[in-house]
């Protein structure tokens, strides 16, 4: 899906195999900023990196795993999961799942920060899931920008 915004053209797609890598990296610039903010949230993309390489790897292969690129950039990227993790079931509940799309890993590269691309992905979020018959949508996220 391809969308403007401020007169730049970005495309949603779903991830491969080969965009591992674009992923991972914009996984760890997320959290090397983060860093410099004093939080360790998502800091295991930093210290042990390859030990999480398997759940990135394991969503792209479930095909829940979108890339945003710009110019054949990667600029974002962001996890749509139908069935909720372990993680998922203790912070919501096992209640309704099958009625409730999974957001994780939702990331804006900080050269596109505060320009709204994280609102437009979560309006296309919410569309999706309304479109899939989902009743809403669960963010697991903990808020430290204003994007």
């Amino acid at each position: 899906m391809r969308f403007k915004l401020d007169e730049e053209v970005y495309e949603i797609t779903q991830a491969k195999n080969e965009d591992l890598n674009k992923v991972l990296e914009l996984l760890v610039n997320a959290a090397s900023w983060l860093k410099t903010k004093r939080t360790k949230q998502w800091s295991y993309y930093l210290t042990d990196l390859d030990g999480n390489t398997e759940e990135v790897l394991r969503s792209i292969e479930n095909e829940a795993t979108y890339l945003v690129e710009k110019e054949g950039q990667p600029v974002s990227t962001l996890a749509l999961e139908n069935n909720p993790s372990e993680w998922d079931v203790d912070l919501w509940g096992e209640e309704d799942q099958d009625d409730v799309m999974y957001l994780h890993r939702l990331v804006v590269h900080r050269s596109h920060a505060g320009k709204g691309l994280g609102a437009v992905l979560l309006d296309w979020v919410e569309k999706g899931a309304q479109e899939a018959g989902k009743k809403s949508s669960a963010l697991i996220a903990s808020r430290v920008t204003k994007d």
